[in-house]
């Protein structure tokens, strides 16, 4: 009688640590699945934003150059020079901005990849207990035929 009282024990642990394994292993999929989303869409952003960066740049340049032309050709004009600074500002801001955007595109790829390391590793930890909870079933599987014996 003790013995299947400790064996019916041993076998009621036995489902409680599979029930926890089980939902263990249903959050680590939730927490991967949304990182998956948070890493595709930051990426999406990232590459939206540096391709507008270029475009604005690529748009100055060409702004400049048609400004220095008209300013070679007319060099006494006031205004043209005025135009060239602030074409030159601009575009100076612009390569401020594209640095930042590098920079931050870095740091990006760098969050990208500690991010797809966490996922690696919850995808270990999720094989261990889905290996965890299969050693478990078969205990608890030893368990019911020790239990049946007894009886």
């Amino acid at each position: 009688e003790t013995r299947l009282l400790k064996a019916q024990r041993r076998e009621a642990a036995g489902a409680d640590a599979a029930a926890s394994a089980t939902a263990q292993l249903r959050e680590k999929d939730a927490a991967i699945s949304k990182l998956e989303v948070d890493l595709e869409d930051a990426a999406l952003t990232l590459r939206r934003e540096k391709s507008e960066g270029a475009s604005r740049a690529a748009e100055l340049r060409r702004q400049l150059e048609a400004l220095e032309r008209a300013a070679a050709a007319d060099s006494g004009a006031e205004e043209v020079a005025t135009e060239l600074r602030e074409s030159r500002s601009a575009l100076e801001s612009l390569k401020a901005q594209l640095a930042d955007l590098e920079a931050a595109s870095t740091t990006h790829a760098k969050s990208l990849r500690e991010k797809e390391s966490r996922i690696a590793k919850l995808q270990r930890t999720n094989e261990e207990l889905t290996h965890s909870a299969g050693l478990q079933r078969k205990v608890e599987q030893s368990m019911r035929d020790e239990l049946a014996r007894l009886r």
